[in-house]
């Protein structure tokens, strides 16, 4: 199954991932996180990064982030 699948399950309720995109991944063809809206942003951390860095460290890590992600990754099966 591909990973996008697993954001429907019921395993998944609750996730940050999907929520924090900007944009529909099947209508820009890329995985699209704000990275200059103060939300994205703090988006971005609750789901990535949360408790376990420092904010400085957090804002260093979102500044080396590009705007859109490819996501052929995400629509390839994943055994």
């Amino acid at each position: 199954m591909p990973t996008a699948q697993y954001i429907g399950m019921p395993e998944n309720v609750g996730e940050l991932v999907a929520s924090g995109l900007s944009a529909d991944p099947a209508a820009v063809g890329a995985l699209r996180y704000d990275t200059g809206d103060s939300d994205g942003r703090a988006a971005i951390r609750d789901a990535f990064y949360n408790d376990d860095i420092d904010e400085a460290t957090a804002e260093a890590a979102l500044s080396l982030l590009t705007a859109d992600a490819p996501d052929g990754i995400a629509l390839e099966p994943s055994p």
